[in-house]
């Protein structure tokens, strides 16, 4: 008897052991994420019977809880999913993960990525992550409060603030915001920004290199953002809605639209979806080239991989166009590489195609500015839709951009 459970232990356990690890650090948003993170293992695991793919869960609400639950893992991780941007440039530079231009060449993608979107990837020269979602930032509107009105998607910023006059005139509150957590403020300033001065002075911006209380293009800014604040186009108590729930106060018409990401579809029904239209960021200067935000999620290897040729098979494997789109659909967003076009749903093929007509398309704040920076930065946004004091804004947000970037001050 002893012979014969000794046999059986041999013959079950052997093959497991025998398998290799590939230790792989996901950024998981929502359910319907993680499931197609897991199917997309399940099938490599079956192409690939040699392999086991261990899935260390990266979850957070901030930044910071992210940065942490990455530290903590270190050197347990083979292949990583991480934001493009600044964030995945301080990985970089800290030696965290390792350059992948051979992998990048070797699968021609120059030819499937916007040049916008390889810069988001590359640093001092070198390629260090597949970028594999990204998704568009516009406005979700409530179709019945439009039709309602007769009122059709604005396209530049004159019928932008007719809109939202009619719809207040109407006892709606145009705009619904989510102040509970710090990103949707920034959204406010990066479109005002770029489409009062284009991406080269947004970058300037972001890096520090711009004195916010003597640039008269970042008073002006503030003079259009101001306006809004003035004319109360806000829903109030803001710091009690999170960026989901703005998109059921417009699907309940508390409020007429709200500036978000497609994401945040993936947290709503689709019976609420299909009560949502969409629209761009409008147009202000007309010569002013039109650059979208668009924050972009990549794979890398981490240096600890090493050699690991498993770990580059999986990389491979994991970002093949046809698994980016199901990557894409789980998060309501769409895929960068030109070959994983998405084919619905509606509302995140308008997105899609408001990415492709871009000229050009940026991270978004908190990844294109140096975390100390971006937080405090975006609570002098939030602060800011609260009290409209520009003055005390741009002083703010100048002691904190001397304090960040002490070498480039004053």
């Amino acid at each position: 008897m002893r012979l014969l459970l000794g046999i059986v232990f041999f013959i079950v356990t052997t093959p497991l052991m025998a398998k290799e690890v590939i230790r792989f650090g996901s950024l998981i948003i929502h359910e319907r994420h993680e499931q197609a993170f897991q199917q997309l293992i399940q099938s490599f695991e079956k192409e690939h019977p040699n392999y086991q793919v261990q899935m260390r869960r990266l979850s957070g609400s901030s930044f910071d809880e992210l940065s942490s639950k990455l530290d903590n893992y270190g050197a347990e991780l083979d292949v990583i999913s991480w934001h493009a941007g600044d964030r995945l440039s301080v990985l970089a530079k800290s030696g965290f993960i390792k350059p992948i231009d051979g992998l990048w060449h070797d699968l021609g993608f120059n030819q499937s990525y916007p040049s916008s979107i390889r810069r988001s990837v590359t640093v001092d020269g070198k390629v260090f992550g597949v970028p594999y979602l990204y998704y568009p930032l516009g406005f979700y509107y409530n179709k019945a409060t439009f039709a309602r009105l007769g009122l059709s998607a604005p396209v530049d910023w004159t019928s932008f603030i007719d809109v939202l006059k009619i719809i207040q005139a109407d006892g709606v509150y145009p705009i619904a915001f989510g102040g509970k957590e710090s990103w949707p403020a920034a959204a406010w300033f990066d479109y005002l920004t770029l489409r009062l001065f284009g991406e080269d002075f947004y970058k300037q911006v972001v890096n520090g290199e711009v004195n916010f209380e003597s640039s008269t293009e970042i008073q002006q800014v503030f003079t259009l953002w101001q306006a809004l604040v003035e004319s109360k186009f806000f829903l109030p108590t803001h710091e009690e809605i999170s960026s989901s729930r703005s998109l059921h106060l417009v699907a309940r018409e508390h409020a007429a639209m709200t500036l978000i990401g497609s994401f945040s579809l993936s947290h709503i029904p689709e019976k609420v979806q299909g009560k949502l239209g969409y629209f761009p960021f409008p147009q202000i200067i007309e010569d002013v080239p039109t650059v979208e935000i668009a924050p972009t999620t990549v794979m890398s290897l981490t240096t600890s991989a090493g050699d690991n040729e498993a770990a580059e098979l999986f990389l491979r494997y994991m970002t093949k166009p046809e698994h980016q789109k199901l990557l894409a659909n789980s998060m309501a967003s769409c895929s960068p590489n030109i070959k994983a076009m998405q084919k619905d749903p509606a509302l995140v093929i308008k997105g899609a195609e408001q990415l492709n007509n871009a000229s050009s398309t940026t991270q978004f704040f908190d990844r294109e500015a140096p975390k100390g920076f971006a937080q405090s930065a975006q609570q002098v946004f939030i602060d800011f839709i609260d009290h409209g004091d520009v003055k005390a804004a741009l002083h703010q947000l100048e002691v904190h951009r001397q304090q960040q970037f002490i070498h480039l001050a004053p």
